[in-house]
């Protein structure tokens, strides 16, 4: 066995055994058995994008065998995208309105619960990196002097911040307070393979101003792209009460043609989000210089370092 399958395989145990599993919305009423939830619906959205039941997907487990470099392979459906973040009983009851209907424009409740699920999917996401991170430092404690340890301790603090926002969203889902989430909602007017959803931080918007500053006050923006009835879905969704920090989306993303909002879309994923699933079909037209693009932009700026402006790469679109 080589060095770099040794450590691949090391590195995924190791990983496996640090994976967040609990319940996001944890109360009295929570039952004993954590569900393997999915971030993207899995019969009405990822069995319209599969191709013999699988899906491109990132593959986080050939870290060591890529050269540290990640590529999209194909993964079953019922495994893609799953998290433990919830207990069964939430799982089924808090998504209910979204996964038994399809998603209606204007729903303040559908564009809420969208948008908790992508929080969701970024706290466990978070939690399993942080304590990847705290067991790679228990194995070997010369690495706090490390950049690893200095990562680890910012993650550390930035968890605070997380938690602040799981106590926000549930309470505002608790009392229903679907209209704490304002969502800017793109219909292009055909179906594209590709499914999607995250929360974030921006950094830069598209004339170089800052929108977050991760040493101060920062604010979550939640994404979800998703194709149903002839048409394709993206919402953009953030707190009301930051609408003010967040007012480029309508001002500059909403107003602008279609094929520009694809291109802005197209690098809003590749710089800032990992939990991606695409139609193996789609993915096979897609043109290659485009799919190496996207490699290129993903691995370049995966963590922190983001462009100056929200789209920078002018050229980019996986919308073709």
């Amino acid at each position: 066995m080589n060095n770099r399958i040794s450590k691949n395989i090391k590195f995924n145990k190791m990983r496996n055994n640090n994976i967040y599993s609990g319940c996001i919305h944890k109360n009295e009423f929570c039952d004993k058995e954590i569900s393997r939830a999915h971030s993207i619906q899995n019969n009405g959205i990822l069995s319209k994008i599969s191709r013999h039941g699988k899906v491109m997907a990132l593959d986080f487990s050939k870290i060591y065998l890529n050269n540290g470099e990640f590529t999209l392979n194909e993964v079953g459906r019922n495994k893609a995208s799953t998290f433990t973040g919830f207990c069964n009983k939430h799982d089924s009851e808090i998504f209910r309105p979204i996964d038994s209907n399809k998603y209606e424009e204007g729903n303040f409740e559908h564009n809420f619960l969208f948008a908790y699920r992508a929080f969701a999917l970024s706290y466990y996401e978070r939690y399993s990196s942080y304590q990847l991170m705290g067991a790679k430092l228990e194995e070997n404690s010369n690495l706090y002097q490390s950049e690893l340890g200095e990562r680890y301790t910012l993650y550390g603090s930035h968890l605070d911040d997380i938690e602040k926002i799981r106590l926000v969203m549930n309470n505002n889902l608790d009392n229903k307070r679907f209209d704490r989430i304002t969502t800017n909602v793109l219909v292009w007017p055909d179906e594209y393979g590709i499914a999607s959803t995250s929360m974030f931080f921006i950094v830069k918007d598209n004339l170089g101003r800052t929108i977050n500053k991760m040493s101060t006050h920062y604010s979550p923006f939640f994404f979800t792209l998703f194709p149903q009835s002839g048409k394709t879905y993206v919402l953009l969704s953030y707190y009301t009460k930051s609408k003010f920090k967040y007012h480029f989306v309508k001002e500059e993303i909403m107003n602008m043609p279609i094929e520009e909002q694809k291109v802005a879309i197209s690098n809003l994923i590749a710089i800032y989000i990992e939990n991606i699933f695409i139609s193996p079909e789609y993915w096979d037209n897609i043109p290659e210089d485009i799919k190496m693009k996207y490699y290129d932009i993903f691995n370049k700026t995966m963590g922190g370092n983001k462009p100056a402006k929200l789209i920078a790469f002018k050229d980019f679109n996986l919308f073709v």
